[in-house]
């Protein structure tokens, strides 16, 4: 951690999962792989550069015996993996911070995608550890799509019109444009997120993340991460098949109605 620098708190959460696994998942690049960012070209050199390369590890203490470990980098972002008093072999917690805004260049007084990029991959790696451990991970993104104009926002074209009002444990459920029903549960929101488990044969995890109009205008955008688990190429294939029909026909039918929501 850089000395001096005030540091503030990204995101913090729980995880059941043993101190040392979430650890290894921060160290081996093929555990990393299992829930950072997502497929895209590069995304392994941008893995072993992000976490082999420039963080430097430590142990700080110890709690109930096990010790408390911590990934720190040049430009201030720190990573800290406790045991969970009590429990210090079965969970821990994962917190990320970082240093305060004054001089940090991502930061533009509205949004700062950095700070959206660890809240969105601590909730990945927590998925990925307590719903499908051990197993590889392959993705779905649409990215920078323009959310619409405030009486039109493209969620509301998605199907997901009220969204946002949903509280962490609800339900929503709404119907694509071939006439299926997609739902989920709400796992986590934040000021510019928010995270759904979605229903399947094998349920998924489901990020949007917008970025406000005020950093991106007119009106902002959207980006969705679809997380899934223990499928094969032709299985991606046809999920993105579906969500680019989906996503395409919302964000080119800005004149059209929402489609029917059910929240619960």
């Amino acid at each position: 951690m850089a000395g001096g620098l005030e540091h503030r708190e990204v995101v913090g959460l729980d995880i059941d999962a043993a101190p040392d696994v979430v650890w290894d998942h921060l160290r081996d690049p093929a555990l990393v792989r299992r829930w950072f960012g997502w497929d895209r070209e590069g995304i392994d050199g941008e893995i072993r550069e992000m976490f082999g390369v420039r963080p430097v590890a430590s142990e700080t203490s110890s709690v109930g015996g096990a010790p408390v470990r911590a990934l720190a980098w040049p430009r201030g972002d720190r990573v800290q993996v406790t045991p969970v008093a009590g429990e210090s072999h079965h969970r821990s917690h994962l917190s990320v911070q970082r240093t305060a805004h004054d001089g940090i260049t991502t930061f533009d007084g509205v949004h700062d995608p950095r700070d959206e990029a660890w809240i969105a991959g601590a909730h990945q790696l927590k998925f990925a550890l307590e719903q499908f451990p051990g197993e590889e991970r392959r993705t779905v993104v649409m990215r920078d799509v323009d959310a619409g104009p405030l009486r039109d926002r493209l969620l509301d074209r998605l199907g997901l019109h009220g969204l946002r009002g949903v509280p962490v444990g609800g339900h929503v459920e709404a119907e694509l444009p071939d006439g299926s029903m997609i739902g989920g549960q709400i796992l986590y929101k934040s000021q510019h997120q928010v995270g759904l488990r979605l229903y399947a044969e094998r349920p998924a995890l489901l990020v949007l993340m917008e970025t406000p109009a005020g950093s991106r205008p007119p009106h902002g955008l959207l980006t969705a991460v679809l997380s899934l688990y223990g499928v094969d190429d032709e299985a991606v294939a046809r999920v993105l098949a579906r969500w680019e029909t989906w996503w395409s026909g919302a964000a080119t039918s800005s004149t059209a109605s929402p489609r029917r929501t059910r929240v619960s």
